[in-house]
């Protein structure tokens, strides 16, 4: 009977242990261990980095050095700094993208693991260039941001043009993790924000957004 009351008690302490490891992880001399998914920060898959070409993945202050513009970060604590950072130069004088994962209130797509992903680059998207962008299935609303014009879209394929910094016409479909909020701001930075719940969350997001 010590014999199996020692046993019983000591799966008990196993299992104790075994819940407490999945929920905060331990440590094995200088290896951590813990449960759950990937941390904020991971990894990208190369592949899902290539389908949305979203360029080279740099530091901000890489990135700064290569734009031709300033960039504009969102000043939200429940963001904090973005998980990662690419560089492309599609659009002339250089493409920025901030890449967050999951966020209080704020969720991560359940297939591609992207949260709110913001993008900025130099360009003209007047309302003549929006009259392009309507395809079947796809909702466009107008709104606004900062006091500046701005478009909600959703659903089918968004087809996106816009005219670069110098002059060029340029069309690209947007490769979306949910819908989109875009708009021109007073800096002359089209600004994209996809993967918000809402307008109304995308807006939020927006509306914080500062020069860094």
């Amino acid at each position: 009977r010590p014999l199996r009351r020692g046993l019983a008690l000591g799966l008990v302490a196993a299992a104790l242990l075994a819940g407490l490891a999945a929920a905060i992880g331990f440590a094995l001399g200088g290896l951590r261990i813990s449960f759950g998914g990937p941390p904020p920060g991971s990894p990208l898959p190369p592949s899902l980095v290539i389908e949305r070409a979203f360029g080279r993945e740099v530091t901000l202050d890489q990135a700064r050095a290569e734009l031709v513009f300033i960039p504009v970060l969102p000043s939200l604590p429940d963001l904090g700094e973005p998980d990662h950072v690419f560089v492309s130069h599609r659009a002339s004088g250089g493409m920025l993208t901030l890449v967050w994962g999951d966020r209080p209130g704020l969720p991560a797509d359940a297939e591609s693991g992207l949260g709110i992903v913001i993008t900025e680059f130099r360009a003209d998207i007047g309302p003549e260039v929006f009259e392009k962008l309507i395809n079947s299935g796809v909702r466009v609303e107008r709104t606004g941001v900062g006091g500046q014009p701005a478009y909600w879209i959703e659903g089918g394929d968004h087809f996106f043009f816009y005219r670069d910094a110098t002059g060029r016409v340029v069309n690209t479909t947007i490769r979306l993790v949910g819908t989109t909020l875009v708009w021109e701001d007073t800096g002359g930075r089209t600004l994209r924000i996809e993967g918000a719940p809402s307008l109304a969350d995308a807006q939020w997001v927006a509306e914080t957004l500062e020069e860094s």
